[in-house]
């Protein structure tokens, strides 16, 4: 052994110090591609952040332009921006996007009119992708001015405000005073590459302030936009760099789902970063901000680059090595094996002997004392041995039986057939299985099960054939018994007020109960034998389910449809709903031998679901359409009270005043409603969208405060805030998360008649706790089951604050859990209440 242990170590001693030179040769040439590839990815990165850049100073020059002029012409328009057109073949479109008020409309389409456009309006896309006269908003941005003119003349005057994705981009840019890119939707250009990208950089009336959000809304003059093509620019930026060795893929980040917007190699065109990124070391990545947009450019080697670095070394070195080591192995070996082949032959033979004895004793002990019955024969099939146990079952003794053919004990002869293939089968060395039906010394029938092996010498030749018996008289009987039992069982199933169905794992059909074949209409001729696919089962159900693959997956994994609902149908094409109960049947083989299928009809049930399904549909319709109806005629109502109080119809006297102010309070609450209502029928339907971005708690909390703070000093009442200042910023719709505090807040106000209103902010384990905390008349303890549900008021009538209709805490609720977190109320009677919501931190 200690001789051995030296071999070993010699050899592995050997191979480690080859894998030790071929790690090092290899990392060191991965990390020469690495390197190189890393080079070549930043070179061809900084190329297209440049190139974004350059084109958003281009877009920022435009505006400068603007800015610097009393006023622009067309020709100016198209002289000043023609050279950088020219600059930036990338850039597909120049536009000047005026803001025209509904009141400035007409003038506006009338001087398009005398300037030479006749036909001109303002526009839209409608459903079915065709430019429309725009509908009544109060403010448009219309193509104005748009370079080149020839191939986008078709877009002068389509309101771009009127795509919702647009209008959002523009007001983040009127709002932060700076340019923002959103992903393009084409006009007319045919796009060269993957995407084409869209900026908008917001122009303010000169000598005006534009410091504050309102400022800014109010003092915009409109939009300096260009569309740029992406793979254009990518292609310009690296025409100089070929061949490249590179795929570039570009990823916008904007939202909390990345969008790809162009890739230049040969892959799928839906694509995200984690794929590009699974299994491949060479993934690099850069992410910049340009334009309120998040750029990333992610980065791989081609094929062909990694092949012109392919590493022939450490290869070369590892072969090299292990067949070193493997002759050195080898002789070593040998030496040992020869100094211990002559010990080794000695041994064995003194072992093999020993052991042969003992087998031998073994194997004798074995077969007299074995449960089982044992036989052996001669070539012809004459007894030579029996053990205890044969002579234990059939009362014969081995003097008896030795010479005898086995077949001295059949009480039934077996069949020729049989009795050749048994003969053919043993004589072949393989081994015979059966039963037989025998009789005992004292004339007792016995069944027994017999399993009939040849024994072969050293040289492969048949010399005996053995015989291991089982006496299993008792199963015999129990299987009687048994077959007697099914018959009872048969009776009960066919009588059973239940569909009982059996078919096999194909979906084929072995059995259906008398009850079965009466509700289907087919009787037991007809349908065993057939598939149940096309006879009681149709292919698809009537929503286009593929009820065949259904019948497929219970033959093969029936534990996933131990309970289930589907369509069936009768013979005459009647279609019914079925309950059914599935369970496998498995044979001696422990397989799936079949599927015992119990059913019940459920169609009337089905029937009834379907008609409280449809009935909360018309409710959902309804409740929107009722709102929508309501929400157009309120916006001319308050229009024109607007219009009134301001004097554009003439001066009002101080009551006529009062009157309209009371009336446009109660046009405000009305529209606060159909807001409450809409929002509502939003969630309950799960459309109402949530923008997810980071944001700071404080400063929603520090917003509300300020917009309550007239209400409260009109009230007389304390508003405070408190905030913790060591939050972080997490993820939360800053809208929605506003509209339930306020609403909180709005409630306080409401149920408080002196003291005070506290806003409170705060870190409470990993979620952020926020609070309202009032000194109001408080809730009832049995009102407290009512809280967050919807068209619920707690207070009686004569105690009820007017503008509510029950839904601002439900809607509260329903925000809340969107977000993962918990909102809740504490109160005592006459003492206040404290309404407390959580926002969860994410890592």
């Amino acid at each position: 052994m200690r001789r051995y242990l030296i071999l070993f170590l010699v050899t592995f001693l050997c191979f480690a110090v080859t894998l030790q030179l071929f790690f090092t040769v290899r990392e060191l040439s991965l990390r020469h591609v690495k390197n190189e590839f890393i080079a070549r990815a930043h070179d061809r990165a900084e190329l297209i952040k440049s190139s974004i850049t350059d084109n958003l100073a281009a877009l920022f020059t435009v505006a400068d332009f603007y800015t610097a002029s009393h006023y622009v012409t067309r020709v100016d328009f198209g002289k000043f921006t023609s050279e950088i057109l020219n600059r930036h073949p990338d850039i597909l479109s120049l536009a000047w996007l005026p803001r025209i008020t509904e009141k400035e409309r007409a003038a506006f389409e009338d001087s398009l009119h005398k300037e030479g456009f006749p036909g001109f309006k303002i526009t839209e896309f409608n459903d079915q992708e065709k430019l429309v006269k725009a509908g009544k908003r109060q403010e448009y941005f219309p193509i104005y001015y748009i370079e080149p003119f020839k191939k986008n003349q078709v877009m002068l005057g389509y309101d771009v405000a009127s795509d919702n994705l647009r209008w959002q981009a523009m007001q983040k840019s009127r709002d932060s005073a700076t340019a923002v890119e959103k992903e393009k939707i084409s006009f007319t250009q045919k796009m060269s590459a993957n995407s084409g990208y869209r900026a908008f950089l917001p122009v303010y009336r000169q000598g005006v302030p534009h410091d504050t959000l309102t400022q800014r809304q109010q003092n915009l003059l409109g939009f300096v936009s260009f569309l740029f093509d992406v793979g254009k620019m990518v292609g310009i930026s690296l025409q100089d760099l070929q061949p490249t060795g590179i795929e570039i893929y570009i990823f916008d980040e904007t939202e909390k789902q990345p969008k790809l917007i162009y890739f230049s190699g040969k892959g799928p065109v839906e694509v995200t970063e984690a794929e590009l990124r699974k299994d491949n070391d060479y993934f690099w990545k850069k992410t910049f901000i340009s334009a309120g947009s998040v750029w990333s450019i992610v980065c791989l080697p081609t094929q062909a680059f990694l092949k012109s670095y392919k590493d022939w070394q450490s290869p070369v070195i590892l072969v090299t090595g292990i067949i070193a080591c493997f002759f050195i192995f080898i002789y070593l070996l040998s030496l040992l094996w020869r100094a211990e082949r002559i010990e080794l032959l000695v041994r064995e033979r003194t072992v093999e002997l020993n052991t042969a004895n003992e087998e031998l004793l073994k194997f004798s002990n074995a077969i007299r004392q074995s449960p089982t019955m044992v036989m052996i024969t001669d070539l012809q099939g004459n007894i030579e041995y029996v053990n205890p146990k044969f002579t234990k079952v059939t009362g014969y003794t081995q003097e008896e039986a030795v010479g005898k053919n086995p077949r001295f004990l059949a009480c039934e002869k077996m069949p020729q057939e049989e009795t050749d293939k048994l003969w053919e089968t043993i004589k072949s060395g393989k081994e015979w299985r059966g039963e037989f039906k025998n009789e005992k010394k004292d004339g007792q029938v016995y069944w027994e099960f017999a399993s009939i092996s040849p024994i072969k010498n050293h040289e492969g030749k048949v010399i005996h054939y053995l015989a291991m018996k089982e006496d299993i008289t008792e199963r015999k009987l129990i299987e009687e018994a048994l077959h007697f039992s099914e018959e009872k069982y048969r009776e009960l199933v066919e009588n059973a007020n239940s569909i009982i169905l059996k078919m096999d794992r194909n979906g084929n059909v072995t059995f259906l109960n008398e009850f079965g074949q009466k509700f289907f209409g087919f009787g037991a001729v007809e349908i065993n034998g057939r598939s149940v696919i096309g006879t009681i089962v149709p292919p698809t159900d009537h929503s286009g389910a593929d009820l065949a693959e259904m019948i497929q997956g219970i033959g093969i994994h029936p534990e996933k449809y131990i309970n289930n609902e589907n369509e069936n149908m009768r013979k005459n094409a009647e279609r019914v709903w079925i309950s059914w109960t599935n369970k496998a049947i498995y044979g001696p083989d422990n397989e799936i031998a079949g599927i015992l299928c119990i059913g019940n009809d459920v169609t009337e049930r089905k029937k009834a679901q379907d008609k409280i399904k449809e009935a909360a549909e018309i409710k959902s319709k309804f409740t929107s359409m009722v709102s929508h109806e309501l929400r157009t005629p309120l916006t001319a109502i308050k229009e024109g009270i607007s219009l009134v109080v301001d004097g554009s119809t003439g001066p009002l006297n101080s009551e006529q005043k009062d009157f309209l102010g009371i009336v446009k309070r109660n046009v405000d609450r009305l529209g606060r409603l159909i807001n409450e209502v809409l929002d509502f029928q939003k969630l309950e339907a799960g459309k109402l969208e949530f923008i997810m971005q980071l944001n700071q708690v404080n400063e929603v909390a520090r917003e509300v405060f300020r917009t309550m703070e007239p209400l409260a000093k009109n009230k007389g009442l304390e508003l405070v805030i408190e905030t913790d200042e060591n939050l972080p910023k997490i993820e939360f719709d800053k809208d929605r998360i506003t509209q339930v505090l306020t609403n909180i807040v709005n409630n306080s106000f409401k149920f408080t008649e002196k003291g005070g209103i506290k806003i409170s902010t705060a870190r409470q384990n990993e979620n952020i706790l926020v609070c309202v905390k009032d000194t109001g008349m408080g809730i009832k303890e049995e009102d407290f089951s009512k809280l967050f549900h919807s068209f619920e008021q707690l207070a009686k009538e004569k105690e009820r604050k007017p503008g509510g209709t029950g839904l601002g805490l439900a809607i509260s609720k329903a925000i809340i859990e969107r977000h993962e977190g918990k909102i809740w109320a504490e109160s005592e009677f006459g003492k206040g209440t404290t309404f407390c919501f959580t926002l969860p931190i994410k890592n």
